[in-house]
């Protein structure tokens, strides 16, 4: 099995915020070494020069669509597993991602669980769990994968 600390994850997003949450979560799990692009061809420029665990990549991006990138990747990286992660999460596009080889399908937003639960089928790994995992609100989870400065206020009844 391989060791999370050695796990190189590509996440692929126009978005730069959704780009950094992953990121924040994929640390939370102890997976350090993570590289980011915008759009699917910077996806595999870096994936021609560097070995990815797992990619993580949005299905609707301009320049090179989620879609098109999956093509490429399975031809050019066949063994590389890739996740995708969209906010358009009907079926047609879920049974399309499969059929194009994704590994996985997660609907945004998505639970830190979740996340963690792709990744480890996906690299056959055994992520760690993040220490108040289930035992805070939404808002302070938001605002740790964001980098609040401090922690949440709790909610008076």
């Amino acid at each position: 099995m391989k060791m999370v600390e050695d796990t190189r994850v590509l996440v692929v997003d126009d978005y730069a915020t959704m780009r950094r949450i992953i990121n924040n979560m994929l640390q939370q799990f102890g997976i350090a070494n993570v590289d980011q692009a915008q759009n699917g061809a910077e996806a595999l420029e870096r994936m021609a020069s560097a070995s990815y665990d797992v990619v993580l990549c949005d299905w609707c991006m301009e320049t090179m669509s989620g879609e098109d990138f999956l093509r490429a990747a399975r031809t050019a990286h066949p063994g590389t597993p890739v996740i995708i992660v969209s906010a358009h999460g009907s079926q047609p596009i879920m049974d399309k991602a499969r059929s194009l080889g994704a590994k996985s399908f997660l609907q945004k937003p998505f639970a830190l669980d979740t996340l963690r639960s792709a990744v480890e089928m996906a690299c056959s790994l055994k992520l760690n769990t993040p220490p108040n995992e289930g035992r805070q609100g939404l808002g302070g989870k938001l605002a740790g994968l964001l980098g609040s400065a401090g922690p949440v206020p709790a909610r008076r009844a």
